[in-house]
């Protein structure tokens, strides 16, 4: 009976910590084809991305709306080191993330290498 409720504990403690992780998805890409590597996905759906435009990138979700107003953040990063890109993200819906990439004189640009990185809260 002892090994029953250790059992019981530890399902219901992995469901807790696993509740209180945010969801991650991780995206390395090459400057203006809108191609890259998926480094990391636990938001349970396919990303489409897309480059509309210079500097403006969308990750849409192939289904379901892991987005949530409030609780995802993207963090957008130049990883080519040949400039301090400006950067910003707009959560259009909870199915779609842009994010945005300016050179310094605050012209949409497209790195060689960058990074986005969304998360959403529990």
């Amino acid at each position: 009976n002892f090994g029953i409720n250790i059992a019981i504990n530890e399902a219901f403690l992995d469901a807790a910590l696993a509740a209180a992780i945010p969801k991650r998805y991780k995206w390395i890409g090459d400057g203006g084809a809108a191609t890259g590597t998926v480094v990391a996905n636990t938001l349970g759906v396919t990303i489409n991305v897309t480059n509309p435009v210079a500097g403006e990138y969308r990750f849409t979700a192939a289904s379901g709306s892991p987005f949530t107003a409030n609780k995802t953040t993207a963090i957008v990063q130049s990883a080519d080191g040949t400039a301090a890109y400006m950067t910003g993200f707009e959560l259009t819906s909870d199915t779609q993330v842009r994010a945005y990439l300016f050179d310094d004189a605050g012209a949409p640009v497209d790195p060689t290498l960058y990074q986005v990185i969304i998360e959403v809260e529990p």
